[in-house]
């Protein structure tokens, strides 16, 4: 049996881009500060925050950990690495995890 998922396509869409924009906003202001006082700045941190939303996104599929890996080795789809699987999206993340979440449930 496969578990329904808690969250549609387009929220999930929705929420990672909101990840990124924040992540992209923090490094930015840590950017301009840096260069403003001439050593690196760390303004503020929602590292904590980013983790435990992804944290619980994972869950609701499977746990594959595929969207820590998207968002921060992947750089929102920034980055490719040809060795590893590679998302454009945060749509295709989600249609990526959505097979492994069913695989996972039609083993039990």
């Amino acid at each position: 049996m496969v578990h329904q998922l808690m969250v549609s396509k387009e929220h999930f869409c929705e929420i990672i881009e909101s990840i990124k924009d924040a992540v992209d906003s923090d490094n930015k202001l840590s950017e301009c500060l840096t260069e403003h006082f001439r050593y690196d700045t760390v303004v503020c941190s929602h590292d904590k925050l980013y983790s435990d939303v992804i944290e619980f996104i994972e869950g609701c599929f499977a746990n594959c950990g595929m969207v820590s890996y998207y968002c921060f080795d992947t750089d929102f789809g920034r980055y490719h690495n040809p060795d590893k699987v590679y998302f454009a999206n945060a749509s295709e993340l989600y249609d990526y995890m959505v097979k492994k979440a069913q695989s996972v449930g039609s083993d039990r």
